[in-house]
């Protein structure tokens, strides 16, 4: 069974540790890497080359929108998906921006374990069917 790299953003300790546990507790294969900011998650993407990035929006140094917005510049790290993950910019309009962005879905905080394995899967699974096919 593949091992999946998962990095998971949050500048809250106690979010980022909600989102480990959770993901944690799926009991699947994953590898976590944590970042506390969106400049050391996106070091972090471009050393680690995860397979998935779950980032908070509300971020210092550089926001979760901004931290897309680098990755899809770079070739490395472009077709990673990235969940955006917020509990403040929760509008329709906050979502649209965050697609916009490059994001490849939305969760909304505080986060559901339920919802979070089922969209993390799902994000895994079309990532790996868009390889296929690139």
């Amino acid at each position: 069974m593949k091992e999946y790299k998962i990095l998971i953003v949050d500048d809250q300790p106690e979010n980022l540790q909600t989102l480990y546990e959770a993901i944690k507790k799926a009991d699947k294969n994953f590898k976590i890497i944590k970042a506390i900011n969106g400049r050391i998650a996106y070091e972090a993407a471009i050393k680690r080359e995860p397979d998935l990035i779950i980032a908070d929006w509300d971020m210092p140094e550089m926001s979760g929108i901004e931290l897309i917005k680098e990755l899809k510049k770079n070739e490395k790290t472009a077709d990673i998906p990235i969940i955006m993950c917020t509990g403040v910019m929760t509008s329709s309009e906050n979502l649209e921006a965050a697609l916009d962005a490059g994001a490849v879905d939305y969760i909304r905080k505080p986060v559901d374990e339920i919802e979070l394995i089922a969209r993390t899967g799902a994000s895994l699974h079309l990532a790996e069917k868009y390889s296929e096919v690139k």
